[in-house]
């Protein structure tokens, strides 16, 4: 069976990325630096052969300018999809970064819930039926465009390890991930 390539991309950077606070679903744009991070992905990307036939990514103005700026490179076409959005923080929305270790960065269902957050548990039931539907596509190579949690909890999924804290996958601003999966299947 024919492999499909998936990249999975955390959107560049922020004014908040840089104050080291989480933005859940804050809806703001990348900053200069972040365009810069995002060009040179993409060039980065170009040189290693990637030639992406969809691109998904989060409504979310930093993951959607993100796409925007690897499809103007790359090409591609774009597909906004919701179930790409970054975790729900709630009341923890904004918090630094001592705020995010105690909360477990999301991993902490009973902090979440407390402070009217998504939990871990609850971001994976929205982003495994759109993994699902994506690895059932006939598509060679694929970018999904993401944030933090929402890119650690698709790649725990795609390495099959538990959703926990201690199983983190950090991706930095403008960083990626590669999988290989045979198309069709897991």
């Amino acid at each position: 069976m024919k492999e499909k390539d998936i990249y999975l991309i955390r959107h560049g950077q922020t004014a908040l990325n840089t104050e080291g606070r989480a933005l859940g679903q804050s809806d703001i744009s990348l900053n200069d630096e972040g365009i810069e991070e995002v060009k040179k992905l993409a060039l980065h990307l170009t040189e290693q052969g990637v030639q992406p036939q969809r691109i998904y990514t989060s409504p979310l103005l930093r993951a959607r300018r993100t796409a925007e700026l690897l499809r103007s490179t790359l090409g591609g076409v774009i597909e906004e999809d919701a179930a790409l959005r970054e975790i729900n923080y709630g009341e923890h929305e904004g918090i630094d970064r001592q705020g995010l270790r105690e909360i477990e960065y999301g991993y902490s269902s009973l902090k979440m819930q407390g402070g009217k957050g998504e939990t871990a548990e609850e971001v994976e039931r929205r982003v495994l039926p759109f993994l699902n539907s994506v690895l059932q596509t006939d598509e060679d190579s694929i970018l999904i465009v993401t944030h933090a949690f929402s890119a650690s909890i698709l790649a725990q999924i795609m390495m099959s390890i538990p959703r926990t804290f201690p199983n983190i996958q950090p991706l930095s601003t403008a960083d990626y991930s590669h999988f290989m999966v045979e198309k069709g299947g897991e």
